[in-house]
């Protein structure tokens, strides 16, 4: 269990490509609207990991050995913003594909 839980945090980035390669394989009509709905959530999403990463102290890994807990910027506001950057983003991508069942979910 311990080396799917490495294997999956090391990776996790990837899981956004496989989510990509889905849009282009699996897609619905495009609409322009929903592209201009999409594409600020994508660039809100990544700009919200880009702020939160950068009031981490050291870069984390598997194991938590934070030095200290971060209160300020965005964590003040949002107990994990790389989860709101995240889920912006899935959002984004989900209506850029027109899977609106996603955006529900």
């Amino acid at each position: 269990m311990t080396s799917l839980r490495a294997f999956f945090f090391k990776y996790r980035g990837g899981f956004w490509a496989l989510f990509a390669v889905a849009l282009f394989c699996f897609p619905a009509s495009f609409s322009w609207a929903r592209a201009l709905l999409a594409v600020p959530l994508l660039l809100g999403g990544q700009g919200v990991r880009f702020w939160a990463a950068g009031y981490i102290p050291k870069y984390r890994t598997e194991t938590v050995d934070a030095p200290v807990l971060v209160t300020w910027g965005p964590y003040a506001c949002v107990r994990n913003p790389l989860y709101l950057g995240n889920g912006l983003m899935g959002c984004g991508w989900a209506l850029l594909a027109g899977w609106g069942w996603l955006v529900a979910f």
